[in-house]
């Protein structure tokens, strides 16, 4: 067991004959002992292309073993994930314990996913597989006038669950950025701007095929939403492209068409099925009914 021996000065009384060599009294200072508790969690989740990052919560108590005050001064740590380097940093909350007290210990760190191992073991722990969790550290602290340092050692272990959840996004249409305009002489072009709201704890991409888009109620063309990505707890900028095929629509839909891009502005909306692509872990369908609504015109008008 890693301790410190901290000695005291006991000098001799000034009226004493004769002057005797100090004497040590030695102290052992036993180390702090940590815990890491079971509601640690992992929290917003980022895939690469929408952050490669992930949050963790440490949920941990601190307790003191000594018969003696001692202040928890610094935590410098270095966290693992499944047996995997994940982070460095450094805890500078001062803690007081008095002898034989717990307390809490709570601090969060962002982790980056850059290692494809890494990935892979967030991505099971979404999927439900316990995550496990190692910390190693250095600790400073202060008691009895001193402040020794405790070589890095493991301080905690244990087993992470995911706690965020994969929510669809919230779409917002840009109608200052969407146009209706000629690409050239009989090929119209409807440019749909808009946002991809999460809020939700884990990232993705958004995408989707045969979209439908209506015009002034009209039925004008349809298109793909190539991957977009949407950070959790972000936005992510969406842009769909349609081109109508004029010979192929009614008088109805070519009218509107021709108004838009005369500068009416008209009420457009695009729905159809969406689905969400969270690398690693999986892809999803958007199971709730959505719009993408807003009017449009030709710019400048």
């Amino acid at each position: 067991m890693r301790w410190l021996a901290i000695t005291a000065l006991g000098l001799v009384a000034a009226c004493a004959p004769t002057v005797s060599a100090p004497v040590r009294e030695a102290q052992v200072v036993r180390p702090l002992v940590f815990e890491l508790l079971d509601s640690s969690s992992l929290g917003k989740f980022n895939p690469p292309g929408a952050g490669a990052t992930i949050t963790l919560g440490v949920d941990a108590v601190v307790s003191n073993p000594n018969s003696f005050p001692v202040s928890l001064h610094e935590l410098d740590f270095r966290l693992y994930l499944a047996d995997q380097a994940a982070v460095a940093g450094r805890y500078l909350v001062p803690k007081r314990l008095e002898p034989g007290e717990t307390a809490g210990l709570q601090f969060e760190v962002a982790i980056s996913l850059q290692q494809p191992g890494l990935l892979r073991a967030v991505a099971e722990a979404f999927a439900g597989t316990p995550l496990p969790v190692r910390i190693d550290g250095a600790v400073t602290v202060s008691t009895l006038g001193y402040q020794p340092s405790f070589a890095p050692a493991v301080l905690m272990s244990g087993v992470v669950q995911a706690r965020e959840t994969l929510s669809p996004p919230l779409l917002q249409m840009s109608e200052a950025e969407s146009e209706v305009f000629w690409l050239e002489p009989g090929v119209p072009v409807v440019r749909v701007v808009g946002w991809a709201i999460n809020p939700g704890g884990v990232g993705y991409f958004v995408y989707g095929t045969d979209l439908s888009l209506t015009l002034n109620g009209q039925l004008v063309a349809s298109a793909d939403l190539t991957p977009s990505p949407v950070p959790a707890g972000g936005a992510g900028r969406i842009e769909i492209l349609f081109y109508p095929d004029l010979n192929a629509l009614g008088a109805e839909a070519r009218e509107a068409l021709s108004e838009a891009i005369a500068g009416t502005p008209l009420p457009l909306a695009v729905h159809g099925e969406l689905r969400l692509d969270v690398l690693g872990l999986g892809t999803f369908p958007v199971a709730s009914a959505w719009q993408l609504t807003g009017q449009v015109a030709a710019r400048g008008f």
